[in-house]
């Protein structure tokens, strides 16, 4: 069902639509002209149109729409102007007056203007070839002034692109300056890197090491000087901890070559002047090397000194001991007497070696020329004439 402010909202608008205006002169009269017809066909219609509407609504606005016309009738706006005739025909004949006037003017106008145009031709077409002579002659400075600059512009151009060219040229033979030097720095830097690798591994290796065994002492001097030496080429100051690597190196070399200094004095004949130089070298560097080699290192230099100093003892018991006793038996007739004299032998050996160290069958056991001979001499024993025991107590004499 449709809404009554709506309806009425609908009714309001059809009615102003319905309005008419007139125009009005000086001299008039003002009516009211009331078609009773139309309007209750209007608000027939528009009731119509409202579809199935309550009877109180329907009757409400049937009457509202009666009053909106009432009053717009009765309204001194809604009142028509009427003229007087004589005054109309008067309005009439004024107005074709006007229109005779103005058609006379334009005429007039239209003339002028053809007379204008003829008149003033040729100083236009004057003008016009002034105006386009001026413009041209423009255009052309334009056009010079845009020459110049092109043609200066050009020749800059020329110019840079030949100092580019000379640049170029010059960074190129920066860069490929700095490619040398690159390069030269990184055959330095992995030349520096190969020998402080050796440097560091050789020292781990000796570090590590609780013998002096394998200790080469040129090769540990020859790894210190390369890594030194170049160093000094390439302008570098040695780093602490290469300091330090170094100093234990160069004390593990020196003392490994009085390690093996005293290995080879004991593997030989006995030479008592090589045992006396040994022990004083061992004393003038001892103080200076020994503390920087780990405990292991130490303890075996402790075993060869006491071996080193030991020997010349260890040989005289041999020569006045076992060897004279070998001398006074003269011949072995039997088996009895062999055994008899190897285990007086053996006897001996424990005697002088018990509580020197651990295995008493022996001397020391750096000993190693002093225990090979004590080791031929027990297998040699065996049933000799006279003649056969001269030569082997010769042999061992020779060896001692």
């Amino acid at each position: 069902m449709m809404n009554k402010f709506h309806f009425v909202g609908i009714v309001l608008i059809l009615c102003m639509n319905t309005f008419s205006v007139y125009a009005q002169n000086a001299q008039e009269s003002q009516y009211v002209c009331v078609k009773q017809e139309v309007v209750d066909k209007v608000i027939s219609n528009l009731l119509a149109k409202q579809g199935d509407v309550d009877p109180v609504q329907k009757g409400w606005g049937e009457n509202l729409l009666r009053t909106a016309f009432l009053n717009y009738f009765t309204n001194k706006a809604s009142k028509a102007i009427v003229y007087d005739q004589s005054a109309w025909n008067e309005l009439k004949d004024e107005l074709s007056a006007l229109n005779d006037s103005i058609k006379k003017r334009d005429a007039n106008i239209k003339a002028l203007q053809k007379q204008l145009s003829r008149e003033n031709f040729e100083n236009q077409m004057v003008q016009a070839k002034q105006a386009w002579e001026q413009e041209r002659n423009q255009l052309v400075d334009k056009y010079s002034s845009v020459v110049k600059i092109k043609d200066a512009t050009i020749s800059d151009l020329g110019t840079r692109v030949k100092t580019l060219e000379q640049d170029s040229i010059k960074h190129e033979q920066e860069i490929n300056g700095l490619k040398k030097s690159v390069d030269i720095a990184k055959n330095v830097t992995e030349q520096y890197n190969q020998k402080l690798q050796a440097l560091d591994d050789l020292y781990k290796e000796y570090k590590n090491s609780q013998t002096l065994e394998y200790v080469k002492a040129d090769l540990a001097q020859q790894t210190i000087s390369e890594y030194s030496d170049y160093l000094k080429i390439i302008g570098i100051p040695m780093p602490t901890e290469q300091k330090t690597q170094i100093e234990f190196l160069k004390s593990v070399s020196n003392v490994g070559v009085l390690y093996q200094s005293a290995i080879n004095i004991m593997n030989t004949k006995y030479d008592e002047n090589a045992v006396k130089k040994w022990i004083l070298s061992f004393k003038s560097i001892s103080s200076n090397y020994l503390p920087k080699l780990n405990d292991g290192q130490r303890t075996v230099m402790a075993r060869i000194e006491n071996a080193m100093s030991s020997l010349g003892a260890a040989n005289n018991h041999f020569r006045k001991s076992i060897l004279v006793y070998l001398q006074e038996q003269g011949q072995i007739p039997d088996k009895d007497t062999a055994k008899e004299v190897k285990d007086m032998v053996q006897l001996k050996v424990r005697n002088y070696s018990e509580g020197k160290h651990i295995d008493t069958k022996k001397y020391n056991p750096y000993h190693t020329n002093l225990n090979r001979i004590l080791s031929g001499i027990l297998e040699g024993i065996k049933v000799m004439n006279e003649t056969d025991y001269g030569t082997y107590i010769s042999k061992i004499e020779n060896t001692l």
